[in-house]
């Protein structure tokens, strides 16, 4: 891969479908996709009662976990930053790549 087509391919990795075609695909019609959307892909094994609607009790767990170590995650990255910007005053290449995702 040589270096002009480099960008192109970065590009191409950080382009998305709009949302609108995510939600309503174009190759169905409202009801068609009405019928799709309310269909279940395989059918439950024998003795099985699916309930799609029930809440699963773990979710409010893991929400709340994912949201602690975020928080530790960003404290992180900022103290790094702070101290490779503002105290050694060297960042680094690594550091501006940090930087830009942000």
């Amino acid at each position: 891969m040589d270096s002009r087509s480099l960008p192109k391919f970065l590009s191409s990795l950080f382009s998305h479908p709009p949302l609108v075609m995510l939600v309503n695909p174009p190759s169905f019609s409202a009801p068609e996709l009405a019928q799709y959307k309310n269909t279940p892909a395989l059918s439950p094994p024998p003795g099985v009662i699916p309930n799609l609607t029930a809440h699963n009790e773990k979710a409010d767990l893991y929400i709340i976990l994912c949201s602690i170590l975020l928080a530790i995650v960003y404290l992180f990255v900022f103290l790094r930053m702070y101290s490779k910007i503002w105290i050694n005053r060297s960042p680094g290449l690594d550091d501006r790549m940090i930087m830009d995702l942000h």
